[in-house]
């Protein structure tokens, strides 16, 4: 069977990238003639990404932005007609709140598999927020266009149900609550050099600068770091999710977008901090964070691996944002999640401080927590695969 997988591939989000190498491990340890073509917005990446998985076949171009036009239109259209499926996401693809391009791209995509007959599955995707009146019609045609529709959270289910999808809707969770850690002597050299080991409190800081935020809230964020550093002697190192560059002009010489909001974040701070540089794979990161006892994340993902990993986790997001609550609210941790540009001091330093005091009680709660949501995403897989071989007596 081939399978042509399609989302935020080789885009430069370690988030992303996590998501893609578990659906590949999923299906091809669950189909054994499955061979995989895939849609990567940096072929050579994504190629280096999944160099152990030999049931890669194809990957095919996807220019973004400015290079869009040396993107391999034809690839992907004749990589369409020879596969037997289609699978999109997972991922937030469905969303226009930090620019529009998403939603046609992906629609469109939708639409080639329908018009070349091939069974098509929207798989784990986050929708939302949608605000423009286009955004929300190809939405909806996108959703009604696919043979099984599974998404991570309710509000995205709610979401599609509101813009008038009449096609049963599955809650999932995120595809990398299951993904495996791979600890190797990368891993350990970044234990080491970055000081993740002995009796001294860890932090993880994963933040972005997708969306507007206030510089004071930034430097309450700082200050909450310089004192958790100096008064309980916490190692502090960031950790950058997006690895790509922004902009539609001087892209070579713009910083990587999570390195430039880590460096300006540790600007303001006056004590010790690292900002993690090596080029990891998500199971090395996910190995990494394992031996963090805190992470604090704007990114989804590094929520998302903080739990998969067994840490506690301090959420902040912005007001426009929708991704980040809803994983949250879900969890039952709304105490934990913070409107970034409405921080408190005090209340910020009070919810980390307790974190690591009650370390082993919260580590409880959390994995009872995280552990229906890996049930809840090996039953969207179950799903996924039945679509997939078109088994009778599925819902699509």
């Amino acid at each position: 069977m081939k399978i042509f997988l399609i989302g935020w591939f080789g885009a430069g989000n370690m988030g992303d990238e996590a998501i893609l190498i578990s659906e590949l491990l999923v299906l091809r340890n669950q189909i054994s003639n499955a061979e995989f073509y895939i849609l990567s917005f940096n072929p050579e990446r994504t190629r280096q990404l999944t160099a152990n998985i030999p049931e890669v076949k194809k990957i095919l171009r996807m220019g973004s932005k400015r290079d869009v036009l040396r993107s391999d239109f034809w690839g992907i259209f004749k990589g369409i007609r020879e596969v037997d499926a289609v699978v999109i996401g997972g991922g937030g693809i469905f969303q226009d709140i930090y620019n529009h391009y998403p939603i046609p791209f992906f629609t469109a995509m939708a639409w080639l598999a329908k018009l070349n007959r091939k069974r098509l599955v929207l798989y784990c995707v986050g929708i939302g927020p949608v605000r423009s009146f286009m955004g929300k019609k190809l939405c909806r045609f996108a959703a009604n266009s696919a043979d099984i529709i599974c998404v991570r959270d309710e509000g995205s289910k709610d979401l599609l149900k509101s813009l008038g999808v009449n096609r049963p809707v599955h809650l999932s969770a995120d595809p990398v609550f299951l993904l495996e850690p791979l600890r190797n002597e990368n891993v350990e050299k970044v234990i080491w050099s970055h000081h993740l080991t002995g009796n001294r409190p860890t932090i993880g800081v994963s933040v972005q600068d997708l969306l507007f935020w206030k510089n004071e809230s930034r430097k309450i964020l700082a200050n909450t770091l310089d004192t958790l550093s100096k008064e309980r002697g916490a190692t502090i190192v960031f950790l950058p999710f997006g690895t790509y560059k922004d902009g539609w002009f001087n892209k070579d010489k713009s910083s990587p977008v999570d390195m430039a909001a880590s460096k300006k974040l540790a600007a303001l701070m006056r004590e010790k901090y690292s900002i993690i540089t090596d080029d990891l794979t998500p199971q090395e990161l996910l190995a990494v964070i394992e031996n963090l006892d805190l992470v604090i994340s704007m990114r989804l993902h590094g929520l998302i691996m903080g739990l998969n990993a067994g840490v506690p986790v301090i959420a902040l997001t912005y007001e426009e944002e929708s991704k980040i609550r809803n994983l949250m609210e879900r969890l039952n941790q709304e105490n934990n999640l913070f409107n970034v540009n409405a921080l408190s001091y005090q209340e910020l330093l009070d919810r980390i401080e307790g974190l690591l005091l009650h370390k082993d009680d919260v580590d409880r709660k959390f994995h009872e927590s995280v552990s229906s949501l890996c049930a809840e995403a090996e039953r969207c897989n179950h799903l996924v695969l039945r679509a997939l071989i078109n088994e009778p007596g599925i819902q699509h």
